[in-house]
């Protein structure tokens, strides 16, 4: 009897055991995913950021070179049509690589929202 016992004792532990692990296991993934995830749109963010910036660098030049503001203006047009292209494909991928268990951790589903996360991460890092 005792045999059992002890047997129903070891099972019961073992079962404690690895539910418990399971349990801290997804958590510290969860806060690696979070923490990545927030990393990941900082550079999305630092990056656009250097877009914007070589964008001015771009059309100032143009404008010191003789351009039009009609052939800036296409520029312009062009140039937002390309970078709203890139920001819908980097978000839908961002978005697709996110495992289905984590998806409740992606507080954005475009760029927009993406950009305000990367506004509270910045304040909230602070």
């Amino acid at each position: 009897m005792d045999f059992i016992l002890y047997g129903l004792f070891f099972i019961t532990g073992w079962l404690t055991h690895a539910v418990v692990a399971y349990i801290l296991s997804l958590g510290s993934s969860a806060l690696l995913f979070q923490r990545t995830m927030e990393d990941c749109l900082l550079v999305v963010g630092r990056t656009y950021e250097g877009y914007i910036f070589a964008q001015e660098y771009k059309m100032e030049h143009l404008r010191l070179a003789g351009k039009s503001e009609k052939e800036l203006e296409i520029e312009q047009k062009m140039d937002a049509t390309t970078m709203a292209s890139i920001q819908a494909t980097l978000i839908r991928n961002i978005l697709h690589n996110v495992p289905s268990k984590f998806e409740g951790l992606a507080r954005f589903n475009d760029w927009d929202s993406a950009m305000g996360e990367v506004t509270r991460i910045i304040k909230e890092r602070r």
